[in-house]
């Protein structure tokens, strides 16, 4: 078995409550290093299903193992595998675009040149080199978008989970961002594990494998 790869063995998740939402019931995935692109209509579960790959929600039951056969959970997964680009971005307003990236490189610790340089290289490849020094609330849309996608890769985690990334983006920033988040899995392809999701036809061209994803039988939307 690749220690490398993440599994989902007969994962049910429903959100708490009495009106509670079930999003998965035996839910069974694979997925080995590469690009992967979860794609269904908007509110089917992808979000949730990301989350708990990333140990933000825990699973009624069932088991998911991340790489190195760890569970979500696992406190150093979290801090120096995973990146993770939310739909809200949840850049911090009141620091700028790189102090925004070594907030994150510290606490995953980081030698202070490696992070240095890491911020360098993917706020250039990302096109906002120039805007190190601003704060986030002072960019565009894509601008923030972009300045999220270089958070979430600064410590290069094997884990990369983008959530809706291209929502509201025009056909250059998506191919910016797209061929960011291709390139950055290519360059440790036998390691690197990148998940989208998402309902953008445009990303299918950057994914080497494409899961259809949908509730299971009789949830509730």
């Amino acid at each position: 078995m690749n220690s490398r790869a993440i599994t989902l063995t007969d994962v049910d998740f429903t959100y708490p409550g009495t009106r509670g939402r079930t999003v998965l019931r035996g839910y069974q995935a694979r997925f080995e290093p590469g690009v992967h692109l979860l794609r269904g209509y908007s509110g089917c579960g992808k979000s949730t299903l990301l989350r708990l790959i990333a140990g933000y929600l825990a699973p009624d039951a069932g088991e998911i193992r991340v790489p190195g056969g760890r569970t979500p959970a696992d406190r150093d997964y979290q801090v120096r595998s995973l990146g993770f680009v939310f739909q809200s971005l949840n850049l911090l307003d009141l620091v700028t675009v790189r102090q925004n990236l070594e907030m994150v490189g510290r606490l995953a610790g980081l030698p202070r040149p490696e992070l240095a340089a890491a911020a360098t290289h993917w706020l250039g490849v990302l096109g906002i080199g120039p805007l190190a020094d601003e704060r986030p609330d002072r960019l565009s849309g894509g601008q923030r978008q972009r300045a999220a996608f270089a958070r979430a890769m600064v410590k290069h985690p094997d884990v990369l989970l983008l959530d809706e990334p291209t929502s509201g983006l025009d056909e250059v920033s998506t191919a910016a961002l797209a061929g960011a988040a291709r390139d950055f899995q290519r360059a440790a392809a036998d390691r690197r594990i990148v998940i989208i999701a998402a309902h953008d036809d445009r990303l299918v061209a950057y994914a080497d494998h494409v899961h259809g994803f949908a509730p299971p039988a009789g949830a509730r939307p």
